[in-house]
């Protein structure tokens, strides 16, 4: 029995290439948002950054029939207001505080609840630096009418007739089933997650399972502990029917740790991806190679199964509705990328999801083959390039918008391209994965921004990113390109035009072009650095070049308009018309030399590809051309004679 993978809005578009490479899903959703107001959270409240929180301690009884919850959440923090007088948490309307408890003092205290917000008045004022530790009782039944975005679901899988209770917090949900600080630059240092469930089911979460204790009533809590940083949306639960299918796996310099699969008590659920879960111990090898050690090897990694139509990466238990190569290397690699480092703000969404996004592409290329993860990166590509703009960053405004925020194209897809194209750029797979293993042991248990990571990976590698960064993570679009080559006295000639894909977009990308030459019946990989939008190279290449290719290992994210080889008149961009510029430098004018035919067109442009100044039918005597109007710098010429055309950089003083 298969399940049918839910096509989610964010879901780019996959090709199976001989093993399931379902393209992974990563939270988040199909259903329009229907409670008004709810896919946009509201203006963050500025008393959340008036203490630190320490230590979360989740006791909640639940069962995979409902989504009623009670329980209670202790919360230790440290006071950075001075005084601190009261404190704030967010927390449903639609569940009911019964009391707050000062466990300093074991009393009660008083607060308010409204507007999705606890006020909590502390008794004594609280000096900066010194503890808070309260307890929060509550129950309720969290709002069913959220759409895809709300915290906690209850539902039956209908592929496994197995209900199920789970939750699903990111980016603004865990105040639908816990009272919690929804700041991602403040990690709780550690969390135990208890949930007290009917004997016949289990429940999974963050951690090690210190123990299961039995209860009255036919009832046992699952007693879940991490004590790792661990950022507010990636506390979960989840309560099933399960069997618990687990191995142990034994990495270099790390302890043997389990990996612990919650997956549906059905005689068909193991079969069908025992495979699938197997491989997990591949991809935690792999990735520990890559990226250095997995960060929570002192506890686990495993998933827990729910319908929630892809997968979640909570903290060392991933919540997966189906399991295959691509969804298990995406939530795996979150473990790094996204759980140990974490994005400072959901307009930096890509730290996560990009990365993760590019695990997929990783875990194909070295578990798999080359050609099978170009394939894949080809179909990332084409949904790219569905739609000519957009940027991996998330911009102001929009960050409060989850629709926004888990963007397919973008977040996902573009983001995990322009990885591949910065492991191109840097050009050195050895310097590449050092700089990721060196931004992990920088930022790790905490959050990053990409201009952290730019910057620290410029001082990695010694190349300054600031470019690539402003065209391929803030900016828009791609590149189209135009080319025209060809082989003649033991010389590659290319010209490569480029032209931005919309207006609005990057007008020019930096980025050196990968272009290989078929040479005697072998072949040569060039790397073709482009100054200007329009240039034309020439490289010594003896023998026979029969075809070029460009892009041959779909590094670069852009179109390809045309590659022709030029006909008997030779390439554009070389001076075949016998042409010349006096004086060059040239100080107020130029003068175009040489040829016996009229002007046909032209042209001035700065080396962004931008015509400043154009002129078009010049007669013989009209070859005197005016430049006062330009600054100093240096400028492209393109002239149109006849059918031929005349290309020369010209400095102007």
């Amino acid at each position: 029995m298969r399940k049918s993978v839910l096509i989610l809005f964010l879901i780019l578009y996959g090709t199976t290439y001989g093993q399931d490479l379902t393209p992974a899903i990563c939270v988040k959703g199909t259903s329009p948002v229907n409670r008004p107001g709810y896919a946009s959270r509201p203006l963050e409240d500025s008393r959340l950054h008036d203490y630190d929180v320490n230590f979360y301690h989740l006791d909640i009884s639940a069962d995979n029939l409902s989504t009623d919850l009670d329980g209670s959440v202790r919360i230790l923090a440290t006071a950075l207001k001075d005084p601190l007088a009261e404190m704030v948490l967010e927390l449903t309307d639609a569940l009911i505080i019964d009391r707050i408890e000062d466990l300093s003092t074991s009393s009660d205290i008083p607060f308010t609840h409204a507007n999705d917000l606890v006020v909590i008045t502390l008794p004594d004022p609280v000096t900066a630096g010194d503890p808070v530790d309260i307890r929060i009782y509550y129950h309720g039944t969290p709002p069913v009418d959220a759409g895809f975005f709300k915290g906690i679901s209850s539902e039956l899988d209908p592929d496994w007739n197995r209900r199920v209770t789970w939750t699903l917090s990111e980016p603004f949900n865990a105040l639908d089933w816990w009272p919690t600080k929804q700041v991602l630059t403040d990690k709780a240092d550690s969390a135990y997650i208890y949930i007290t469930v009917p004997s016949s089911l289990k429940a999974g979460a963050a951690g090690t399972l210190s123990r299961i204790t039995e209860l009255p009533d036919n009832r046992s809590r699952y007693e879940w502990e991490t004590r790792h940083p661990i950022a507010y949306y990636l506390i979960s639960m989840a309560i099933a029917d399960y069997q618990d299918y687990s191995y142990d796996v034994s990495l270099a310099g790390q302890p043997t740790f389990p990996v612990v699969n919650y997956i549906y008590d059905h005689p068909g659920t193991l079969p069908q991806y025992q495979d699938d879960l197997d491989q997990v111990g591949d991809m935690l090898e792999l990735f520990s190679e890559l990226f250095g050690p997995y960060p929570y090897s002192d506890e686990k990694y495993g998933h827990t199964m729910a319908p929630l139509g892809g997968g979640m990466e909570h903290q060392t238990m991933s919540t997966m509705d189906f399991f295959s190569f691509t969804i298990d290397a995406h939530e795996l690699g979150h473990q790094w990328f996204g759980d140990h480092i974490t994005c400072e703000t959901w307009n930096d969404i890509w730290i996560n999801e990009g990365f993760a996004r590019y695990c997929e592409y990783l875990a194909i290329e070295f578990l798999i083959d080359e050609n099978t993860a170009r394939s894949w990166m080809d179909s990332r590509h084409q949904s790219i390039l569905s739609a000519p703009l957009g940027s991996v960053y998330v911009p102001s405004g929009q960050a409060d918008d989850p629709f926004r925020i888990f963007d397919g194209r973008l977040t996902y897809n573009k983001g995990g391209a322009i990885l591949h194209m910065l492991r191109y750029l840097i050009n050195n797979d050895d310097a590449f994965f050092q700089g990721l293993r060196t931004y992990l042991s920088a930022y790790g248990d905490d959050v990053a921004t990409g201009e952290d990571f730019r910057d620290l990976m410029s001082a990695e590698t010694g190349l300054d990113l600031t470019t690539f960064f402003n065209e391929w993570y803030f900016g828009q679009g791609n590149p189209v390109y135009d080319i025209i080559w060809e082989h003649r006295n033991d010389s590659l000639i290319v010209n490569a035009r480029q032209s931005p894909s919309a207006a609005g977009g990057v007008a020019f990308f930096t980025t050196p072009m990968p272009v290989n030459a078929v040479l005697n019946g072998s072949d040569t990989l060039l790397r073709l650095v482009p100054a200007s939008a329009s240039e034309t190279f020439k490289i010594y290449l003896p023998g026979e070049v029969n075809e070029i290719t460009f892009d041959p290992d779909r590094y670069l994210v852009k179109r390809v308009n045309s590659i022709t080889r030029a006909g008997v008149t030779g390439i554009e961009g070389l001076n075949t018309a016998g042409i010349s510029v006096y004086p060059n430098p040239a100080k107020g004018y130029i003068q175009i030399q040489g040829g016996t035919e009229p002007l046909r067109l032209l042209q001035v442009m700065d080396m962004q590809g931008r015509i400043l100044l154009q002129k078009e039918n010049l007669s013989m005597t009209e070859r005197t051309v005016y430049t006062g109007n330009l600054g100093p710098g240096i400028y492209l010429l393109l002239v149109n004679v006849g059918s031929q055309r005349y290309q020369q950089k010209i400095l102007i003083e």
